[in-house]
C-alpha cells in the first residue's frame, strides 16, 4: 500500500511530462518538501526507488534518475535518507476522540447506498466505528484489524483474540475488551 500510494503521490500531478525529464533534485524536493515525517519520507523513497528501477528494467528509460551513486567500489543511495527519529507513542486526547467519533457517527456525503444501490446522501464512515473503537480503546493496531476477522471477536466474553497471522509480532495475544470500547 506504501508503494501505490506513494507512486500515485509522485505520479499524478506529473502525468503530462515525459518520465525521462524527472530529476534527482525533483525527486529529493518531493520527498523532503511535503511536511511527512522521516520513516514516510524513506518509505517513498524507497517506493520511487523500486518504480524507477522498473521502468528501466521494461526500456521505458534509459537509467533510473534514483541510480545509486558508485563511488569508491561502494555504493551509496541516490538521495540521502532522511535520519529517523524515534518518537514516544502518542495518545489522542478526549477531545480528539470525541471528533473522530462524532465524524465518524454523524458526517454525511454522497455516496452509495448498499440496500438500494442508489447513490444519496449517507453516514460514510459509520461503518468504521467498530474498526475505530477496537483500535482507540483496544490498542489493537489498524493493520492487525484489518487482518482479523469480524468473527474473531468474542462478544460475551469481551476479547479478541489476535492469532499469530494477524499480530505484528507474529505471536499470538488476547486483548481484553474495556467498557468503553
Amino acid at each position: 500500500s506504501t508503494f501505490s500510494c506513494a507512486c500515485r503521490s509522485f505520479v499524478a500531478p506529473r502525468q503530462t511530462h515525459d518520465p525521462a525529464t524527472v530529476t534527482r533534485d525533483a525527486i529529493r524536493g518531493w520527498v523532503y518538501g511535503n511536511g511527512w515525517e522521516p520513516k514516510t519520507q524513506r518509505g517513498y523513497l524507497g517506493a520511487l526507488t523500486q518504480l524507477f528501477a522498473w521502468a528501466v528494467e521494461e526500456n521505458f528509460l534509459a537509467e533510473s534518475p534514483l541510480k545509486p551513486d558508485v563511488r569508491s567500489g561502494r555504493r551509496k543511495s541516490a538521495i540521502k535518507l532522511p535520519k529517523l527519529v524515534k518518537k514516544e507513542p502518542q495518545i489522542f486526547t478526549v477531545p480528539q476522540v470525541d471528533k473522530l467519533f462524532a465524524t465518524a457517527l454523524n458526517k454525511h456525503e454522497l455516496g452509495m447506498n448498499l440496500e438500494t444501490g442508489k447513490r444519496e446522501q449517507t453516514r460514510v464512515y459509520r461503518r468504521l466505528i467498530g474498526f475505530l473503537a477496537l483500535a482507540t480503546f483496544g490498542g489493537i493496531r489498524p493493520f492487525e484489524l484489518v487482518r482479523l476477522e469480524c468473527s474473531a471477536i468474542d462478544h460475551k466474553g469481551k476479547v479478541v483474540p489476535l492469532d499469530a497471522k494477524v499480530s505484528k509480532t507474529a505471536d499470538r495475544r488476547v486483548i481484553e475488551l474495556s467498557p468503553n470500547c
